[in-house]
């Protein structure tokens, strides 16, 4: 079994080399499953992923050659024919053997990535390829440029290995040892071309570019780990295919984390850990993309909620982490100067692609990993744009996927029946009904994962960066968007209150630390109406800088961390540790997915409502209501319609709860938006939740009833009433906007969605008309309760 020649030689140590790489990086699919490669006498090879290497024997070589021959020969007439042309065109080659060397040399830098095999085998390497077909056996075209020639290569006489097992006794590495060849013919090719320039002729160009190099895009999405891939979502995947031209090079196409509302790096941002996978499988830049309200750019002052007040600190963080592993990151919202153009556009109907579309499509992405989305607006943008890509899938090369960073346990798309709740004409679960699966696949089933660090980019890929800002531009002034300049975000955040970065991620995980290393006595409902305790991180984690599930696993890793207690004071510690832990499965855990699963409920339903705008389907496709929310002086959108599938029918009537229990004048409410944002009611308890809500930035589970059902009381109608608690909660709760269990944890409590005796209090399917009755006994359930509840100390 003689050495391959020098031809096959470089194109195994390219091979090699790249395997190698990819096993240093940790993106193989297949870690320990060793490489075969074999020749076959047919005149190709063949290369076989072995799950139980063993070694090399004739029989085994007899049934690989079987195995070919069988294809060959279900390949039809068409293959023997191809057969018998190439047969003719070697042995036309054969006839000139200067001719045939030129040929061959040509051939060598088209196909300098091929890979090639001795007679019969040649190596075997403890690596794993890249991709692979679904039967773990690819067929690769044989290479016919060095076939005729006979030639010795000048590092074989310097060698005493005349074979590979040879090299293996020696202990020396195939692709180190194939490797010389390949620098020396390198070496020897460029002088070529320096002799060629200095002779003032032209130099050889390679005719085959990296563009042209089809991506196997449903291949990328295999072997993933189960903790990633239970949180996936695949909205498109297009075919086999590259770009036909790319201004960057198919080398320089980057993996794009579109980042919506996951505002953190260093814990669970699940969405960011698949677009480092797929960029490590693609061997690409990264890039991440966010849209981002034009209020961060000015004045907090200017900011008309909570959570656009306190994006622009935790915004900048992110700036400042990603600047600092070089990985590109783009802002981008609403230019002011343009809007009025814009909404002039809006009043004639024109056909123009998605926005969406058009601005991802800018970066020449190999794949878009975006942030799932749980809002009605933001995930009609994602179903759009899905949409248009699967419309123009001819044209359309990048793959579209979703991550779930948002719930603490993705039950919704785990569980058969949650998802079977979730088909359009189908309702929602109960709360019992979630809770039974919920419990099912909430308990730990794989081992904690290890999210990657930031891949750190080189100096080489500064400029590329600066070049796609600029062809960036263009897209975003046609879109009437810009990118924003971090560095002033950045000065005007110096200037503001050190409060407003109390947010941030850092933030975050430092009160977290404090929580679990503090020894407060006092009982936890307690110290969470004081603005402490578990429930104190909820703002974090709508506002995105903190994950659920990371704070259950510190809290779970304290407690197994506490020795075993010897004295009252170390069981009272352990003790409120184990009821932090129970209260943050209950509420960020359980409570708090489902009604993220409500709210997602809604949005699908609301999609898919028969008597919903009737606009045309393509014209819906050309817009987004995320960039359409971006600027300042955007009119605010309702939400009623978004509500309307989900709470009962009579609350967007105009049944008045208030006129049978106040007195008040018919027709008229009893506070003004202001008087009841600002707390001046002349309900001093209300007062007192309404401050709590503004300083601590959520509401808590027991004030929420007593706070919404005395704005039902006071509203002029129930349908005013839920467009008031819309209101406040928007303003006020920091994360509603992304984050809709600020909003639906209300409805929940409030109209007992899902509980046993939905039925009696909001049993209402959207098409029902108002009944009387079920209002009274929504009344008297509401007032019975909170007549039984105490009013709770709200001030130390």
């Amino acid at each position: 079994m003689s050495l391959p020649d020098a031809a096959e030689a470089r194109r195994i140590s390219a091979q090699l080399a790249t395997l190698e790489q990819q096993r240093a990086q940790g993106s193989l699919p297949h870690v320990d499953m060793p490489l075969r490669l074999y020749r076959v006498r047919a005149g190709g090879f063949v290369r076989v992923l072995d799950e139980h290497p063993e070694p090399v024997s004739p029989g085994m070589l007899d049934a690989i050659d079987a195995f070919i021959r069988t294809r060959a020969d279900s390949g039809g007439v068409e293959e023997e024919k191809d057969e018998k042309v190439e047969t003719e065109d070697r042995q036309e080659r054969a006839g000139g053997e200067e001719q045939s060397k030129a040929e061959g040399e040509e051939r060598e830098g088209g196909h300098g990535e091929a890979i090639a095999a001795g007679e019969d085998v040649v190596v075997t390497a403890s690596s794993a390829a890249a991709k692979v077909n679904d039967d773990d056996v690819e067929k690769t075209q044989s290479c016919t440029s060095s076939a005729g020639v006979e030639m010795t290569p000048p590092w074989e006489a310097a060698t005493g290995a005349k074979t590979p097992l040879e090299l293996l006794r020696r202990n020396v590495r195939a692709s180190d040892w194939l490797g010389k060849q390949s620098e020396v013919e390198e070496q020897a090719a460029a002088s070529k071309v320096q002799d060629s320039v200095k002779r003032g002729g032209q130099p050889v160009v390679e005719v085959e570019s990296e563009a042209s190099k089809p991506v196997n895009h449903p291949t990328l999405y295999d072997q993933w780990p189960p903790q990633l891939e239970e949180r996936r979502k695949l909205w498109f995947v297009p075919r086999n295919s590259g770009r036909k031209a790319s201004a960057i090079g198919a080398e320089n196409q980057p993996v794009v984390y579109w980042m919506h509302n996951t505002l953190r790096v260093m814990q669970g941002n699940f969405g960011l850990e698949a677009a480092i996978l797929l960029s490590r499988r693609l061997a690409a830049p990264l890039v991440v993309v966010s849209l981002v309200p034009s209020a961060i750019i000015y004045p907090v002052c200017h900011s008309a909620t909570a959570s656009d007040a306190y994006a622009r600190f935790s915004l900048v963080e992110l700036y400042q982490q990603f600047s600092h592993a070089g990985v590109p990151f783009y802002g981008i919202t609403a230019k002011e100067d343009g809007m009025a153009a814009s909404s002039k556009e809006q009043q004639y109907f024109t056909l123009k692609p998605n926005p969406l579309y058009e601005l991802l499509d800018a970066l020449e992405p190999h794949a878009v990993v975006a942030d799932a989305m749980f809002t009605s607006p933001s995930r009609n943008d994602l179903m759009r744009l899905a949409r248009y890509l699967e419309l123009n899938r001819s044209s359309c090369s990048w793959s579209l996927l979703s991550m779930d960073s948002t719930t603490c346990c993705p039950a919704y798309q785990l569980s058969m029946k949650l998802q079977g709740s979730l088909e359009r004409g189908a309702a929602f679960a109960s709360e019992e009904q979630f809770g039974a699966d919920y419990a099912n696949f909430s308990q730990p089933r794989y081992g904690t994962y290890v999210f990657s660090p930031l891949p750190r980019v080189g100096a080489q890929d500064l400029a590329l960066n600066q070049g796609r800002s600029e062809r960036l531009s263009s897209v975003l002034q046609r879109l009437h968007l810009e990118e924003v300049n971090w560095h002033a975000v950045k000065a005007e955040n110096s200037q503001s209150s050190s409060q407003m970065r109390r947010f941030s991620e850092g933030e975050g995980l430092q009160k977290l630390s404090q929580l679990l290393s503090g020894s407060d006595s006092q009982p936890a409902i307690q110290t969470e109406l004081r603005g402490g305790g578990v429930l104190s991180l909820l703002p974090f984690i709508r506002h995105g800088t903190l994950f659920a599930g990371y704070v259950l696993r510190r809290i779970t890793e304290a407690i197994a961390s506490c020795p075993t207690p010897t004295n009252p004071q170390e069981r009272k510690a352990l003790a409120m540790r184990k009821v932090m832990r129970s209260r943050a499965l209950n509420h960020l855990g359980k409570e708090r997915d489902y009604v993220l699963y409500l709210a997602l409920w809604t949005a699908i339903h609301e999609s898919s409502d028969p008597s919903g705008p009737t606009q045309p389907d393509f014209a819906l496709l050309s817009r987004s209501e995320i960039m359409a929310s971006l600027s300042m002086s955007a009119p605010r959108t309702s939400s009623l319609e978004t509500y309307q599938k989900l709470l009962p029918s009579w609350a967007f009537s105009a049944a008045r709860i208030g006129e049978i229990f106040n007195a008040q004048v018919p027709g008229a409410a009893l506070y003004d938006p202001y008087e009841l944002e600002s707390a001046r009611t002349k309900d001093p308890y209300w007062n007192e939740i309404q401050k709590f809500l503004v300083e601590q930035q959520y509401l808590h589970p027991l004030l929420v009833v007593y706070w919404a059902y005395r704005l039902l009381t006071w509203s002029v109608s129930s349908r005013a009433a839920i467009a008031t608690i819309d209101s406040l909660l928007s303003e006020c709760t920091l994360g509603s906007k992304c984050s809709p269990d600020a909003m639906f944890s209300v409805w929940k409590q409030l109209f007992r969605l899902g509980s046993n005796n939905t039925n009696a209090i909001s049993a209402s399917n959207g098409t029902k008309t108002p009944n009387q009755e079920d209002l009274r006994q929504f009344q008297r359930v509401l007032e019975s309760e909170i007549a039984s509840q105490p009013k709770l100390q709200l001030r130390p």
